[in-house]
Parts: structure tokens; C-alpha cells; sequence
């Protein structure tokens, strides 16, 4: 499965060229990669290296990737304020829209909020709609309500579980 981010007005912004679907039912999408080679917004290839779990919630603004790097202990969540994911399974590609803002959290849970300058550019060179720009302001604001109660996907037992069932996965391949 291939995962396609674009900006707004169907910019093309990255590639992941390869991912698992761990887990799809009406509320969520999961997907697992490892080593995934990306496409970047230059037409550059990059490796991103680990093991990265995307949880995609169906119906909200936003997907976060649950971040490993050579081990079995979480890094940090890395969440984007995105569009709902769509899945095309006769492409085999998921797709959304990434509205520039990001939420990092790190295992202790403290958090930061980055790209806001990416963010104030681009809603004046895309000319984000203001029912877009209220849905990127609810995104946020709920993403930080889940982050301070501990829930999915923030809760301790979340990350942990889609990690051992992509090691399943990978194991039953190989």
C-alpha cells in the first residue's frame, strides 16, 4: 500500500512507497512501515529509517505516527493536522491532505506544536476556506485533550500493542 500526502488544491507533497495495513474497520485505519522509502516534496528519495505506525481515525482532522527507531521503545508520536484519510483499494493507495501543522509528543507525554509558520503561509497561498481552518483549530485542541487524558492514540497501551502486532506480521512472512 502506498501513501500519498498532498497540500491543498491537490499539491502533491510526499510519498511512502510502501506500507502494511495492520488494522481497518469503520473508525480507524492502521498501517506499519520499516526503512520506507519517501518522496519528497523536491522529487528526492529519502529513507526513513525505523519502524513507523500510522493510526488513522476515519472521521477526524488528524493521523499520528507512533515513531521507533532501532529498537522497541517508542520515540515520539508525530501527529499531523490532516484531512480524513481516504483508502483506495483498487489503487492500493491512502490518501489526505496535510494541513502543515504538527503536534510532537514524546513518551513522557510533554508536547510542542511545530510548523505554525508553514501553517501561516500556506492558508494565504492555498487560501484555506474557513471551514477548513476551523476543523484545523478543532484538530489541534482535540489532539491536546486526548494527549492530557491519555487516551487513544496517547494511551501507554496503544503504540506498544500495533508494535508487536506489525512484529507478528513481519515474523509470519518471514
Amino acid at each position: 500500500m502506498r501513501v500519498e500526502s498532498y497540500k491543498h488544491q491537490d499539491v502533491l507533497h510526499r510519498i511512502w512507497k510502501t506500507s502494511f495495513v495492520l488494522h481497518e474497520d469503520d473508525r480507524q485505519l492502521v498501517i506499519a512501515n520499516e526503512d520506507v522509502e519517501v518522496i519528497q516534496p523536491d522529487g528526492t528519495d529519502a529513507v526513513f529509517a525505523g519502524i513507523a505506525i500510522t493510526i488513522f481515525p476515519k472521521d477526524e482532522w488528524f493521523n499520528t505516527v507512533c515513531v521507533y527507531r532501532n529498537s522497541d521503545k517508542l520515540r515520539y508520536y508525530y501527529t499531523n493536522i490532516a484531512s480524513p484519510v481516504i483508502l483506495d483499494r483498487t489503487k492500493n493507495v491512502i490518501t489526505y491532505i496535510d494541513y502543515d501543522l504538527d503536534v510532537i509528543t514524546y513518551s513522557d507525554l510533554r508536547f510542542q506544536i511545530v510548523d505554525q509558520d508553514e501553517y501561516e503561509v500556506n492558508q494565504v497561498r492555498y487560501a484555506y476556506p474557513s471551514q477548513v481552518m476551523l476543523q484545523i483549530e478543532q484538530a489541534v485542541h482535540k489532539i491536546t485533550d486526548l494527549i492530557h487524558t491519555r487516551s487513544a492514540p496517547f494511551a501507554p497501551e496503544i503504540a506498544p500493542y500495533w508494535f508487536r502486532q506489525y512484529r507478528s506480521l513481519i515474523k509470519g512472512e518471514g
